[in-house]
Order: C-alpha cells, then structure tokens, then sequence
C-alpha cells in the first residue's frame, strides 16, 4: 500500500460528516458543529509566538473542504465546551468586563480550595 493512502486511512478514524451525527437533532447538531469548527487558512492568522491563544483550542472540530471534520485530540473537545463560554463572553465587548471580573472573583474564592487537596 503506498504511503498517502495508508495516512489516508488512518486519518479518517477522526473523521466524520455532519451526516453521521445528524440522528441525534439535526438543528442542534449543526450549530454545535459550527460553533465548534474553524478552516484551515481562515484560523489563527495571528498565531505567532507560543502562549498566545489557538483558535483549536476553543475550536476542536477541523472542517475540511469535502464537508468531513477532522477532530484530533477528542480530549479538546470536551476542554473546548468547558472553556468556550470563557472565550464566548470575552467577544461581547459590553459584558466583557464583568465576565473577566467574575471569572477573577472565582479563581480567588477558589484559591485556598484546590490547594488543600494536593498537599
């Protein structure tokens, strides 16, 4: 077998259609697709340095030009729903400030909770 279709099939593993998960609730599956789905050559433009924010981080599902996602890591997805609403809030530059302020009043009530735990 030559190289490209071996990489082709073990690709597709982590591919799907839309099709493939429409028996769940085609509406809510394709809005969850969308909001979870970037292009490649449409993404991370900005991306320049490590640490800076990646566009696959809250968007885990990569949409390809046949109409197939490609998930990678399937541990970025279930990251990408915890995280999402963080980013969500973020772009609604009027409650952007109350979103960050309240996320930081959490960490701080937080704080001494976690700690406890490891030590």
């Amino acid at each position: 077998m030559r190289l490209p279709v071996l990489c082709n099939a073990a690709l597709s593993v982590f591919c799907f259609t839309a099709e493939d998960v429409n028996q769940f609730a085609a509406e809510k599956t394709t809005a969850f697709l969308d909001a979870f789905s970037l292009i490649p050559g449409k993404a991370n433009s900005n991306l320049q340095l490590p640490g800076q924010y990646n566009e696959l981080q809250s968007h885990p599902f990569i949409r390809l030009p046949d109409g197939h996602y490609f998930l990678p890591i399937g541990f970025n997805l279930s990251e990408a729903i915890y995280e999402g609403p963080f980013y969500w809030m973020n772009k609604d530059k009027p409650y952007s400030a109350e979103a960050l302020r309240h996320r930081r009043l959490r960490a701080k009530r937080n704080r001494g909770t976690t700690a406890g735990c490891f030590w």
